[in-house]
């Protein structure tokens, strides 16, 4: 029973939830015992999940305020100009991007790099 609540404590959710409906010796709760709770392994995960999450939060927050600062000047996007901005995952690019919106008299603007110099 105990090597079952380490290896449900290394695993993703769905994975937990598949070994716990696949094994019978598996507990029933996704409670971690507090040993593994206090594990670097488990605060290592954690810190990793919550920077994923928070990258993730920003880059909707920034595609919101692409489309929302287009749509308040009046500039239109296409249906690929919109996918793309949906599609992006790069906060650096999606800042730009949500610079340009302010002043971008039309959404390809947006994409276009200017040469360096």
């Amino acid at each position: 029973m105990r090597d079952a609540t380490t290896i449900l404590a290394a695993v993703d959710k769905s994975m937990r939830l598949t070994l716990i409906q696949e094994f019978p010796f598996a507990p029933d709760d996704d409670r971690l015992m507090e040993i593994e709770r206090r594990s670097g392994t488990y605060h290592l995960g954690r810190d990793e999940g919550l920077e994923e999450g928070l990258e993730k939060g920003r880059c909707q927050v920034l595609k919101t305020m692409v489309l929302a600062l287009l749509e308040v000047r009046g500039v239109p996007l296409s249906e690929a100009e919109r996918a793309r901005v949906d599609e992006e995952t790069r906060v650096e690019e999606l800042e730009r991007w949500a610079e340009l919106a302010r002043t971008a008299a039309r959404a390809g603007a947006l994409f276009e790099r200017l040469p360096p110099g």
